[in-house]
């Protein structure tokens, strides 16, 4: 997945977003919407519209790991998940060499807005 992460903002300069929501239908839903994820989040969203339209119209997508290979039970316990509700894509970590773009991760729902840092830790101020 970090391969994938680091070479999709330089390839994103090649996407044409109808030909990508057309495009969509030729492969599995939940590799869509993982795309449609990881442009967004390399802030490259713009593409995204088309893609999700078509996503959309097939009804609702179940939710899917970011990362394939962190998927099914292996006993151990797992990270804390960040959702993402507009791709219904479920990430545990960041993908290795990935600049997010697009904005901060999201923080607990129900947490207060982080304002500031004091003594290299942060601070609800």
């Amino acid at each position: 997945m970090g391969h994938v992460a680091a070479v999709l903002p330089e390839l994103a300069e090649r996407i044409r977003p109808g030909r990508l929501g057309a495009g969509s239908e030729s492969f599995e839903r939940s590799v869509a919407q993982r795309l449609g994820y990881l442009l967004t989040r390399a802030g490259r969203g713009d593409l995204t519209g088309p893609l999700f339209r078509r996503l959309a119209s097939a009804g609702p997508a179940p939710w899917v790991g970011l990362d394939p290979a962190e998927g099914g039970d292996s006993g151990r316990p797992r990270p804390p998940a960040k959702r993402d509700s507009r791709s219904r894509v479920i990430v545990r970590r960041a993908p290795e060499g990935f600049l997010m773009k697009a904005r901060p991760w999201p923080s607990s729902p129900g947490a207060p807005p982080r304002r500031g840092r004091s003594s290299g830790r942060w601070s609800r101020t």
